[in-house]
């Protein structure tokens, strides 16, 4: 099967964060500054934020979300974000690319 054309994937990960709870967390957490996205080359894996941590951010950010009934299970959402930022083990299981932002003085 050939690959889908840049415009696909783009739309279909445009999609996949408005439908999807976990993906939505992350870009608005992104947006606001408390994550970095960032090219996984770019940063190491010790510097990349640790699932369960991302994931107790996002089950609070669902109870303070209107319309969400309850989180996604800790499994589930690992593998929806780990979609797009793949997860690799180091000193426990971290989504490579999703980085909390260094202060600079």
């Amino acid at each position: 099967m050939p690959p889908l054309p840049a415009s696909m994937v783009a739309e279909r990960e445009r999609l996949a964060t408005e439908t999807e709870d976990a993906l939505q967390c992350v870009a608005e957490m992104v947006e606001l500054g408390s994550l970095a996205a960032l090219p996984p080359e770019s940063v190491s894996a010790v510097r990349c934020v640790k699932v369960d941590w991302l994931y107790q951010q996002y089950a609070a950010w669902c109870a303070s979300t209107e319309g969400i009934a309850r989180p996604l299970g800790r499994k589930t959402f690992s593998d929806i974000v780990g979609r797009r930022y793949p997860r690799k083990k180091s000193d426990g299981w971290r989504f490579t690319g999703l980085a909390v932002p260094q202060v600079r003085p």
